[in-house]
């Protein structure tokens, strides 16, 4: 008996071992199927060439461009250190667009101004250079000029640096104003003798009301005395209207050009009058004017990642897109726009504009802004952890962040320096909690 069950037991065991022999191919293991490993591109504006494949830093693209145009979902695009005077447009959602190994990167609005010559020397000394510009921004009321990289300013009367334009102390004060078909402002001590009947014609005339609600313009149409300055006046709501308590400066005439930092632009005939910091030749320094409207076009784009660049004179175009970020950043004076006649207590410039859903803005500065610091629109967006500040230097109702729209976010913000208030705006159902907030 036990010899009878020893022989069963090993035909058992032998017609096991057979089985797993036949199907062995189906027990075994399966092989692991590895995904495909992201590409990186990369881009060099000094050395690189936009024929090269962009896959390593020697054989790196030109323009951001270039590499943003092949560049895949989950893909990186690298950017060595420079400036690049270019609009991206990511051809695919999902793509990170950073800089290289935290170098300093800037996508500029603007293009450089080239082959200046002396125009006139002040008796002061200044020095004004003059070259061709055959571009403006808005027809003109939207120029904006950088020069080395810090932002000018466009010539006023009474002189007010870029760092002073929250200050309205360093403005002009309006003594008396009268309505009428020819409409006029008396400052019997602030013009002086600087302009000599009908100098300032066709200058335009920024005022701050008198209710303070806001500012308005006005086309200049003579100063018939040194003390007065005859206007188109836009409001005809006394409510609105200057008085002793409103302050002013007078621009767009190349007779207040007459200070470093400032200049004036000639429409009608293409050319821009510059007295350069340090009243040097701005042909040693780098002068460039605003040409573009955006540095990142993301237009119906979702998932794109824009970090560590720098914007400057150019916005970021959000519109119908999705769950995009920008993070590490400098957003420096993207627009202006401040025509003659302007009677909207609103303004027209629009600060750095997020809109579309569920988009974010964190971890950057946000500076220079003649509208809001950041205008919010669609809904789900958010603003996190940035320092905004120096905003709103139109007087206008505009804050350092203005929100339309529902459902946002606005969280560990430091919110400083703006021309009228710090959060504001027409939304709902939306949270701002631990911002600091102070000197408006």
């Amino acid at each position: 008996m036990l010899k009878t069950s020893s022989t069963k037991s090993h035909k058992w065991m032998a017609l096991v071992l057979a089985m797993l022999m036949i199907y062995t191919p189906v027990l075994s293991i399966p092989s692991k199927t590895f995904a495909a490993t992201a590409t990186s591109y990369y881009v060099d504006g000094t050395n690189g060439n936009d024929a090269n494949n962009g896959l390593t830093i020697g054989a790196a693209f030109k323009t951001i461009q270039a590499a943003a145009t092949v560049a895949q979902s989950g893909e990186t695009v690298y950017v060595r250190a420079g400036v690049y005077r270019e609009t991206v447009t990511p051809a695919n959602s999902g793509v990170t667009i950073k800089n290289y190994n935290s170098e300093s990167v800037t996508v500029s609005g603007a293009d450089l101004i080239t082959g200046w010559t002396l125009d006139t020397t002040l008796v002061t000394g200044k020095n004004i250079y003059v070259a061709d510009m055959n571009w403006d921004i808005y027809n003109g009321d939207g120029n904006i000029v950088f020069a080395d990289g810090v932002l000018m300013k466009e010539a006023t009367f009474p002189n007010i640096a870029v760092a002073d334009l929250l200050d309205k102390t360093k403005y002009n004060t309006v003594k008396t104003f009268t309505f009428g078909a020819t409409s006029s402002i008396v400052d019997v001590p602030g013009l002086g003798t600087n302009f000599p009947a009908n100098t300032l014609n066709s200058g335009m005339l920024w005022v701050r009301t008198g209710n303070g609600y806001g500012s308005y313009t006005a086309a200049i149409t003579g100063n018939p005395t040194t003390s007065t300055i005859n206007i188109n006046w836009p409001i005809l709501s006394a409510g609105y209207n200057p008085d002793n308590t409103s302050y002013y400066y007078i621009t767009r005439n190349k007779a207040v050009l007459d200070v470093e930092t400032e200049w004036y632009k000639d429409v009608a005939n293409g050319k821009l009058y510059f007295i350069a910091p340090g009243n040097v030749d701005p042909s040693t320094i780098m002068v460039e004017a605003k040409k573009r409207e955006y540095a990142f076009d993301l237009t119906g784009k979702t998932n794109i990642t824009i970090d560590g660049i720098k914007i400057r004179a150019a916005n970021l175009n959000f519109v119908n897109s999705s769950y995009n970020m920008v993070k590490n950043t400098l957003v420096d004076a993207p627009d202006y726009n401040l025509p003659a006649g302007m009677a909207n207590l609103n303004g027209l410039t629009l600060g750095l504009n997020l809109n579309g859903d569920h988009n974010t803005i964190r971890d950057s500065e946000i500076r220079n802004m003649y509208g809001p610091g950041i205008l919010v629109d669609g809904h789900d967006n958010s603003i996190i952890n940035n320092y905004i500040h120096n905003v709103d230097f139109l007087h206008s109702y505009a804050d350092a962040v203005k929100l339309n729209g529902y459902n946002h976010l606005v969280s560990h913000n430091t919110l400083t320096m703006s021309g009228r208030g710090l959060v504001g705006g027409s939304f709902s159902r939306s949270v701002i909690e631990y911002n600091d907030k102070a000197k408006v």
